[in-house]
């Protein structure tokens, strides 16, 4: 029998766990091999002393003493309130109400005036109208390009939606 084995059988008769057949057969084995009854001695002296540990000791059951409620009142009633702090409460809710109207009026402001803006141009139409400028970076070859793949690819055809769809030549 393995070590691991051996140890959890004796735990477990120990905390009671093994049925009378088992620990019998634990003990015929234990009387059977020497090494294993010094083991199983060893385990059961470390459980004894964990049961001894965790068992509740007698000074536990004494009562807590009184709250002292006398002396928390002493100490409330020595504690003056700040003086300072009886014009910070108005500042700081004015302080609150002022922001508070400044970001909605920067708010409406800006949703009356959400004109579109034009952004920066990345190609330009003069350039292209012209036809001098017919390299890789022009409006004309983006376009070609863009309708040329626009053009070569199929539709995507889904016949089933318990099968995946058949894809298209680009795709």
């Amino acid at each position: 029998m393995n070590r691991e084995a051996l140890e959890h059988l004796i735990i477990d008769r120990r905390l009671g766990e093994l049925s009378d057949d088992v620990a019998s057969l634990l003990d015929a084995y234990l009387q059977a091999s020497p090494s294993d009854e010094v083991l199983a001695g060893e385990i059961e002296s470390d459980l004894a002393l964990a049961q001894e540990a965790l068992r509740p000791a007698a000074s536990e059951d004494l009562p807590l003493p009184a709250f002292p409620t006398h002396r928390v009142a002493d100490a409330l009633s020595a504690m003056s309130p700040p003086r300072s702090g009886n014009w910070q409460r108005p500042l700081a809710l004015a302080a609150v109400l002022a922001l508070g109207v400044f970001i909605g009026v920067r708010m409406s402001a800006s949703q009356v005036s959400s004109a579109p803006r034009v952004g920066p141009v990345a190609f330009h139409d003069s350039a292209v109208a012209s036809g001098d400028e017919d390299d890789f970076w022009s409006l004309r070859a983006e376009r070609s390009s863009r309708s040329k793949s626009k053009n070569s690819t199929k539709p995507v055809e889904w016949n089933s939606p318990l099968h995946w769809p058949v894809k298209g030549e680009s795709l």
